[in-house]
C-alpha cells in the first residue's frame, strides 16, 4: 500500500489498551500493508510493533472529541486518510489492491468526500458506476441520511473537517451531520462488496449480543480470532 496514506484509529483513556492489542492483532493479521496510527490521549501501558500511537493532549470526554479531532487533522498535511474507531476488528483477508484503487480514484476525483471501505453503503440508496474485477463501484445518493460514517472509510480532508466544528461527538456527526450533508454535493463512493469485513464488539459502552459476528454478512470470527478477543477485551 501507498505509505503516503494513513489509516487512523479513534481511540480513549479507557479503551487504548485493549483497542491497541486488538489493532496489533487483527491489522497485522488481516491487513498487514496498513499503516495505523491510533489517536488516543494518555500512551498505552504496552509497545507494539506493527501500530503507532499519537496523543490527542487530554481525554476530554466523548463530546470534545469532534473538536479534538477538528484540530489535529486541520494541522495534518495529508488530503487523503482512513478513518475509524477502536472496537471493530477485521475478520478478513483485505484486498490491498483494491484499497490502492479506491485511494487512487480520490487522489482523481476532488469531488468525492467519502470512500466507504465497508458493505454500509450497498444496503442504502445508490447508483452502480462500473465493474472493478469481481467488485461493483458504486454511489451513494445525494440524499442518503447516512452519508457521513465513522467506520472505515477513505475521506478527503477537507469532507472530514466540514461538519466536524458543528458537533461534539462522532455519533452526532454520523446523524445530524448526514442530514446536513444531504445535497451538498460531495460524493460518497464505495464497493457493493465491503473491503474490510469487521465484528462490531461494543455499542454505548456496553458488550453486543453479538459482538463476535460481521456485520454485513453475520458470520462468526473464526474460533481463533474469538478467544484472542475474548482475551483482549477480558471478556
Amino acid at each position: 500500500m501507498d505509505k503516503s496514506i494513513n489509516t487512523y484509529i479513534m481511540s480513549s483513556d479507557k479503551t487504548i489498551d485493549s483497542a491497541m492489542s486488538m489493532i496489533e492483532y487483527s491489522f497485522s493479521k488481516y491487513w498487514p500493508e496498513s499503516n495505523i496510527i491510533v489517536l488516543g490521549y494518555r500512551e498505552p501501558t504496552s509497545t507494539y510493533k506493527n501500530v503507532k500511537f499519537q496523543s490527542l493532549g487530554n481525554d476530554l470526554g466523548p463530546n470534545k472529541v469532534c473538536s479534538q479531532l477538528y484540530d489535529f487533522f486541520s494541522s495534518c498535511k495529508e488530503e487523503q486518510f482512513i478513518f475509524g474507531v477502536d472496537d471493530m476488528p477485521l475478520m478478513e483477508i483485505v484486498d490491498n489492491n483494491m484499497i490502492e484503487y479506491a485511494h487512487e480514484l480520490l487522489n482523481l476525483n476532488k469531488n468525492i468526500g467519502r470512500f466507504g471501505l465497508t458493505a454500509d453503503n450497498a444496503s442504502r440508496s445508490h447508483a452502480l458506476i462500473e465493474q472493478v474485477e469481481d467488485n461493483q463501484l458504486i454511489k451513494s445518493s445525494f440524499n442518503d441520511p447516512y452519508k457521513l460514517s465513522c467506520t472505515y472509510s477513505i475521506w478527503n480532508r477537507e469532507y472530514f473537517l466540514l461538519y466536524l466544528r458543528d458537533f461534539e461527538n462522532l455519533w452526532q456527526l454520523e446523524t445530524y451531520g448526514s442530514q446536513k450533508s444531504i445535497h451538498d454535493n460531495w460524493e460518497i463512493y464505495s464497493f457493493a462488496k465491503g473491503l474490510l469485513n469487521h465484528s462490531h464488539v461494543f455499542k454505548k459502552g456496553q458488550l453486543k449480543d453479538n459482538w463476535d459476528r460481521s456485520c454485513y454478512t453475520n458470520e462468526p470470527l473464526s474460533d481463533v480470532d474469538k478467544n484472542e478477543m475474548k482475551k483482549i477485551y477480558s471478556l
